[in-house]
């Protein structure tokens, strides 16, 4: 099982440049793997930009033509995969005000204060006034159509990110539960989905350290096992006994 993933991720990036970051990854590498799965095939979505396709084809197809074989590492569900956020302070404050609107538009478009008439100004000024306001282009019933139908699709758009991102993460979560026991699962059964993330989190770096110390105890017994067994391979070559000139003896 661990020689297929091996080949997997050598396989992706020879042939398709994704290179996975292992270090400080806090769930293995197969709940990595299983979660870009769920992205890629489950939603249609690019690994990258996540920009969503109708089918599994198609999105494979805009991301080799994109070169978009990789993943984010700012990501917010990929940085729960790790034990360090690999996004810097800046980045966060860069991201935080681009979302932000610098000028609000309505305040850009402040109407003009009308001009102040004088009570002498005749009565054909003002006809010609009433008319040039009259004559002003006023948006089409296209143009209120497409502000609409903008303003319905953003909502969409929006609860469509939503959805896709409770997925990934109900994914995961489900993912590391199947991983326990059934008594330890029925123990975490009560609990809201954070504190399920922060226990498993936690959990996952208890295991991993105690792997590390098995097998480097692992490792020492092995070498230590080597030594001996050299020892027993070792010949001990006597040296002949002097006999004096063979020529001789064979006279």
């Amino acid at each position: 099982m661990e020689s297929d993933l091996h080949q997997n991720l050598a396989h992706m990036s020879k042939s398709h440049g994704l290179y996975v970051d292992l270090t400080n990854l806090l769930v293995d590498v197969g709940t990595l793997l299983s979660y870009f799965h769920t992205v890629i095939a489950g939603c249609h979505e690019c690994l990258y930009c996540g920009t969503q396709r109708s089918t599994l084809q198609a999105v494979q197809q805009h991301m080799m033509a994109k070169g978009h074989c990789k993943y984010d590492t700012a990501d917010e569900v990929v940085r729960d995969f790790y034990d360090s956020p690999p996004s810097t302070a800046m980045e966060e404050l860069r991201t935080r005000f681009s979302d932000d609107p610098q000028l609000i538009p309505h305040a850009r478009s402040r109407k003009a204060r009308p001009p102040k008439h004088s009570a002498r100004q005749d009565t054909n000024t003002t006809a010609a006034l009433v008319s040039q306001v009259d004559q002003r282009p006023r948006p089409s019933s296209q143009h209120d159509t497409e502000l609409r139908s903008d303003a319905n699709e953003q909502p969409s758009r929006s609860l469509s990110e939503l959805s896709t991102r409770a997925l990934k993460q109900e994914h995961t979560l489900n993912h590391q539960l199947t991983q326990l026991r059934a008594s330890d699962r029925r123990s975490l059964a009560h609990l809201p989905a954070s504190q399920k993330r922060a226990i498993l989190a936690t959990h996952h770096q208890q295991m991993e350290k105690a792997r590390r110390t098995e097998q480097a105890q692992r490792g020492n017994l092995e070498s230590a096992g080597n030594h001996f067994s050299r020892l027993g391979t070792i010949r001990l070559i006597r040296k002949p006994p002097h006999t004096g000139n063979v020529h001789s003896l064979n006279r």
